[in-house]
């Protein structure tokens, strides 16, 4: 049994009104508003004629911090990027970020979120303060507050932050001293990832207004889910959302996203532009049939993954996408990961340029 979410919304980019930076359904964080600064307000920038290390500080934690107008200005601004390596220019460094320090905070695993965000501060001239969370004072019951504040002490001026805890922004004071940029918070969000998916969406098949994405998995612990029907709602795009019955959002939840139904895997592959996979995260829960998935992967492709069976039947053309990292032959079939409609890689590497574009933009130095 599956859920989908159906959302449909007509964009006009130049006449779209902005997501409201009070409302706690677009910005996917309980009460950050009230502890954080607008990120949306006045922000400075060399454009602005305000030099960039005193712009005003503003933050990134979902998708909904960024008006309609900042996101296509990334999408452009990656694809600039993007051009640029293509032409040979790869090891280019950039100046815009030059004399800024970003600090990298992970207290769960990554290999493709924290090392593009490293890579990609570097490659704009900044330098980078990597922490190793378990070997910190954060070990010792410091408060990540008084962590951040330390580190803007020492001279950083963003902090990229992964935590497991949903409401682990809502919980910071409004002085931490620099400006943060969410890497991903428990089940709740994780904004560039989003940005990143819907660049490779708009790249391959030219835009998202009225496309089809399916996105299919352990959508009940899934931020990217989230982050993603958020934005590519935004942008015209209709989401399914599907997966087994026990791996789903409750109802309350699902109210949250606009237009919930019911619908099952099998009617939305026929419908489906795009097919992004979810893996199980056996480490947010534990006790349903799905927990120890990876210790079984056969009987779980077998019955709910994307097999190759179950993808011929989507749209000709129809892309594949996965957030990694990939459980081979779990909730995707390994020859569909190198299928050549496989995104996957395509989305890893469009991630660097992505974040180049949001670090600049969070430093308002944006081109």
């Amino acid at each position: 049994m599956s859920v989908s979410v159906a959302i449909e919304s007509s964009l006009a980019p130049s006449s779209s009104p902005s997501p409201s930076p009070s409302s706690s359904l677009d910005r996917g964080i309980s009460s950050a508003p009230e502890l954080l600064p607008d990120p949306t307000s006045d922000w400075g920038s060399a454009e602005h004629g305000e030099p960039a290390l005193h712009a005003r500080r503003h933050h990134l934690l979902d998708v909904g911090d960024l008006s309609d107008a900042v996101v296509l200005r990334l999408w452009q601004r990656a694809d600039e990027l993007k051009q640029r390596e293509q032409r040979g220019l790869s090891s280019t460094i950039f100046g815009t970020l030059r004399g800024h320090v970003v600090a990298t905070l992970f207290f769960e695993a990554s290999t493709r979120t924290r090392l593009s965000f490293e890579l990609a501060a570097q490659r704009l001239g900044a330098l980078t303060l990597p922490l190793d969370v378990s070997r910190s004072s954060l070990e010792k019951s410091e408060s990540l507050q008084d962590t951040l504040q330390t580190l803007a002490a020492m001279g950083a001026t963003m902090a990229v932050v992964r935590h497991r805890d949903n409401a682990v922004f809502s919980s910071l004071g409004s002085q931490v001293g620099l400006s943060l940029l969410n890497a991903g918070n428990g089940t709740e969000a994780h904004p560039t990832q989003a940005l990143l998916d819907a660049f490779t969406i708009r790249q391959q098949l030219g835009r998202l207004q009225d496309r089809v994405v399916v996105i299919h998995g352990d959508i009940l612990h899934s931020r990217v889910a989230r982050s993603n029907a958020r934005l590519l709602h935004r942008f015209g795009a209709r989401v399914l959302l599907s997966g087994p019955r026990e791996l789903l959002p409750t109802d309350d939840e699902l109210s949250q996203l606009v237009g919930a139904q019911l619908c099952p895997l099998e009617e939305a592959l026929p419908q489906a532009d795009v097919i992004m996979c979810l893996r199980v995260q056996r480490e947010r829960h534990s006790g349903t049939s799905h927990a120890e998935a990876g210790a079984q992967p056969p009987p779980y492709l077998r019955v709910h993954g994307l097999t190759q069976e179950r993808f011929a039947r989507a749209k000709p053309g129809c892309l594949i996408l996965h957030p990694g990292p990939v459980n081979r032959d779990v909730e995707i079939d390994s020859a569909l990961v190198d299928h050549p409609r496989s995104q996957i890689l395509q989305q890893v590497r469009n991630g660097l340029f992505i974040r180049m574009a949001t670090l600049e933009w969070i430093a308002g130095v944006l081109p």
